[in-house]
């Protein structure tokens, strides 16, 4: 028995036939993924925008626990004041802090912390934050 491999006229001559390496010109500059197409999976997190990030997450968190105290805040959950404002301006939250958030504030999850997933939160831990991330970004406008 022999195989046969058919080329059909209408193939794209650029497309290999065999599984040879491939020029990596043709792949330069050009994307290999599409967005998802499914409306749950591009589901952008509701109340807290994408841009704002971990930051913004962080001060809606202090502000649903605590109230608008960041001392207070740090000192119910170990972190230094210093450590913990950083944190809130940007610098990058470690995974030890992040889980020692977790572990401390029943229904809180290390997706909402770093991605802003809001599916894993409890009904109404995800209600309080929705509401503290409007109160932040109504008083940083008034600032």
């Amino acid at each position: 028995m022999t195989s046969e491999v058919v080329v059909s006229s209408s193939m794209a001559s650029h497309i290999p036939r065999t599984l040879e390496m491939q020029d990596q010109e043709l792949f330069l500059g050009k994307i290999s993924w599409n967005s998802a197409k499914s409306p749950v999976m591009a589901r952008k997190p509701s109340g807290i925008s994408e841009k704002s990030g971990v930051p913004a997450r962080l001060i809606a968190l202090r502000l649903a626990v605590t109230g608008d105290n960041q001392t207070r805040f740090a000192a119910q959950f170990g972190f230094e004041v210093k450590r913990w404002n950083n944190f809130e301006r940007g610098s990058p939250l470690s995974k030890e802090a992040a889980i020692q958030l977790v572990t401390k504030i029943p229904g809180l999850t290390l997706d909402w912390l770093f991605l802003g997933k809001e599916d894993g939160l409890p009904v109404k831990l995800q209600r309080e934050l929705v509401e503290a991330a409007g109160k932040a970004t109504t008083a940083g406008k008034r600032g």
